[in-house]
């Protein structure tokens, strides 16, 4: 699948791609090969984890033509982002694993509850300002 990938047979979902009727990839496999039709649910559910296995946050996408560039709006003076909106949400991924049971891949991914991504900033920006530092006096 990464040679289908390197050779223009799969997109940017990961779909196949015609090439004009010929699969540079699946033609190397002998319908009569004695182990044909497991090689091909393999194949098949290989396929499929790899394309659900991924979510892209909104403002992502799979391609760099369609993803968009946010770049977050500081306010210094009032120690805010601008731009974040106070209905947006997100979630953090706190697990990312991977095992393959039988030759079947799995990716089994967690994420937390949603959040509301305004009060998360708000949290991480620091709010303890001090008035500066004092010098000792110089000898004379």
């Amino acid at each position: 699948m990464i040679w289908e990938t390197v050779v223009g047979e799969r997109d940017e979902d990961f779909n196949k791609v015609s090439t004009g009727g010929k699969d540079a990839i699946l033609d190397q496999i002998s319908p009569e090969h004695p182990l044909y039709d497991k090689i091909m649910r393999y194949y098949d559910s290989m396929a499929a984890s790899v394309q659900n296995h991924s979510k892209l946050p909104s403002f992502f996408a799979k391609s760099t033509g369609k993803a968009q560039n946010i770049e977050l709006e500081w306010d210094g003076e009032k120690m805010k982002f601008k731009n974040i909106g106070a209905n947006e949400t997100m979630q953090i991924m706190i697990e990312d694993g991977f095992t393959i049971h039988n030759g079947h891949p799995t990716f089994n991914k967690r994420y937390t509850d949603p959040f509301n991504a305004k009060e998360f900033a708000e949290q991480m920006i620091k709010h303890n300002y001090r008035d500066g530092w004092e010098l000792p006096a110089m000898p004379k």
